[in-house]
């Protein structure tokens, strides 16, 4: 199948043209950019970005959360189960209180990432 006009005339250089491309159109086509298109939607919530942000810095129980967010316990659990759903967060007992924190292999090179952008 030959592109006339949009395409070099050498058939070597075709050739690497062809090659170029089609690796091209495996790299776009790599299921990576799903995964970070999901990502996203589950950050684009400036809530969800303030909590990884005081995760970033020690562990806090869902009334710390409320108390430095002044937010309602319902819409901090909320958000709280999306990331640890996403793999972001784990949670565990200190005391009687369900207390976060981060999950490094996840949140670590996303953090730094949102970093880089909100602190350049």
């Amino acid at each position: 199948m030959g592109f006339s006009g949009c395409c070099p005339a050498d058939s070597d250089l075709e050739n690497a043209w062809r090659n170029d491309l089609e690796r091209e159109v495996r790299e776009i086509n790599s299921s990576v950019f799903d995964d970070v298109a999901e990502m996203m939607k589950i950050i684009a919530n400036p809530l969800r970005i303030k909590i990884l942000f005081l995760l970033e810095k020690k562990d806090h129980s869902v009334y710390e959360l409320m108390y430095v967010l002044k937010e309602p316990q319902n819409l901090l659990s909320y958000n709280l189960g999306v990331l640890k759903k996403a793999g972001l967060l784990e949670s565990y007992y200190r005391s009687r209180h369900k207390t976060y924190r981060l999950t490094a292999e996840q949140s670590a090179p996303l953090i730094r990432c949102l970093k880089q952008v909100l602190f350049p």
